[in-house]
């Protein structure tokens, strides 16, 4: 027996295992109830949508990614925690600016190459940081564990 959702939107707001469980093993009872949890938490899910497409990020960050506009109100939550703005700053003056193309996060050791010969004395894993790359630093890139332009 198959469980649906009132609303086909609401497949979106399910995990990729939520909605692959098996149930064929659970009693009709059972079924019911797991049907009912998950509407529950896409629907719970949906909710906040909008509250998450309005936060703002910097579009680097040094460890976990604080919104520059945290206060932004949503229903739910009444207890959102205090951002000391001071200490944010501070952060935001540390930061390296760029922009992300590729996915993933790494730490590791940085080597600064400012012209291609520096890059002979990259290791394996560190994080290569050039002003430029063209298709001549390309060797490179399968020995960095990344690169930063």
């Amino acid at each position: 027996e198959l469980c649906y959702l009132p609303d086909s939107d609401l497949i979106f707001f399910l995990t990729f295992n939520e909605l692959t469980k098996e149930v064929n093993n659970l009693s009709k009872e059972d079924k019911k109830i797991f049907q009912k949890s998950l509407i529950q938490k896409a629907l719970k899910r949906r909710s906040i949508l909008d509250y998450q497409m309005n936060l703002k990020f910097p579009s680097a960050c040094v460890s976990k990614p604080v919104p520059l506009n945290p206060n932004h109100h949503h229903n739910n939550n009444n207890n959102e925690e205090k951002i000391d703005e001071e200490e944010l700053d501070e952060k935001r003056m540390n930061i390296l600016q760029g922009q992300g193309v590729s996915s993933g996060t790494i730490i590791a050791n940085a080597r600064v190459c400012l012209k291609l010969e520096d890059a002979y004395e990259l290791q394996n894993g560190e994080i290569l940081i050039s002003p430029y790359t063209d298709i001549g630093w390309s060797p490179f890139f399968t020995l960095a564990g990344g690169v930063v332009t």
